[in-house]
């Protein structure tokens, strides 16, 4: 009599959990089609860390953010600063990002190639100097393309590496920031704009992209293209950063003097304290091909007294 007893009871127990098992298996197979995650009580006695705790499973798990984008040098180069020099004359400078680069080339004898690191960012005009920007620092004009209709946006020339620094001076006390010319490291780098061929446009470039003389062509040839003086800034192609006539138009002055070029990797150059001449880069509207390299490097041995129709700048600011 009592095994039959406990029979029964055994069999009612195992009915139950059965019974149990059935309805939560039904209830998981709800939960699934409605898109819902059935849960279950943490076991009395087992911890939820537990390797033998069931996993519990929240029912609205959070959504991952997305990661964060760094942008790119390149994209960083386009932020833009434009300095405020009265009677609606403004300046614009874009942003050129902090990177380590290969200067030089293998060219010529005094382009030894060098690993040169620009440390923080800065900013570099997109044009040369204008003659009306000019005008409205300095009080002068000294230019010799000034009686054309469209002088007003030409480069200004004819000015030395002092005047180009006088510039400078006038135009941080003017804006309150620090207004200088750029290093030769800091020129080549924003021309490249992070290029590695001989222009910031390839390996070649041409008529289209920048002022100079094309080889074979005479100068009446370039007078009859309005090629024979400046143009205006903007009248050719920007680099990948945005900084127009890095080519060609006219010479730019640089603060550095010439020396020759370190053999180990540096940071932030200055060049030499003392040299044959200030750097000039770029090539102006009546230079070869060649002298409009990213690399080329020249120098002017009277910085303080050159004024030629060739020669003009850009600005820099920290």
């Amino acid at each position: 009599m009592r095994r039959a007893l406990l029979s029964m009871v055994a069999g009612g127990v195992a009915a139950a959990l059965l019974l149990a098992g059935l309805v939560w298996m039904s209830a998981a197979r709800r939960a699934s089609r409605s898109g819902k995650t059935p849960t279950t009580g943490t076991p009395s006695g087992i911890s939820p860390a537990s390797k033998d705790a069931p996993p519990v499973v929240p029912a609205n798990p959070p959504i991952p953010e997305k990661p964060t984008v760094i942008v790119s040098g390149a994209a960083q180069g386009s932020d833009r600063v434009t300095l405020n020099l009265g009677d609606g004359v403004t300046l614009e400078l874009a942003r050129i990002p902090a990177e380590t680069f290969l200067m030089g080339s293998l060219i010529k004898y005094d382009e030894k190639q060098h690993e040169v690191t620009i440390s923080k960012p800065f900013y570099m005009g997109i044009h040369l100097v204008t003659q009306e920007q000019y005008q409205a620092v300095m009080g002068t004009n000294p230019s010799q393309f000034k009686d054309r209709e469209d002088s007003a946006r030409r480069p200004v020339e004819q000015v030395s590496w002092s005047d180009a620094v006088e510039f400078c001076k006038k135009l941080s006390e003017k804006t309150g920031r620090n207004a200088r010319l750029p290093t030769e490291a800091e020129w080549e780098y924003a021309c490249r704009a992070g290029t590695t061929t001989e222009y910031s446009f390839g390996d070649a470039i041409s008529a289209e992209q920048a002022n100079f003389r094309p080889e074979g062509m005479s100068e009446e040839e370039m007078r009859a293209k309005n090629r024979a003086g400046t143009t205006p800034v903007g009248t050719f192609p920007a680099n990948a950063w945005g900084l127009y006539d890095m080519h060609g138009n006219v010479s730019e002055w640089c603060a550095d003097w010439y020396g020759e070029y370190p053999a180990e990797a540096v940071t932030d150059p200055q060049g030499p304290e003392e040299g044959p001449g200030r750097v000039i880069r770029s090539g102006a509207f009546n230079s070869d091909l060649w002298e409009l390299r990213s690399t080329l490097r020249q120098w002017n041995t009277k910085p303080d007294d050159s004024r030629h129709s060739t020669l003009g700048f850009r600005i820099a600011l920290d």
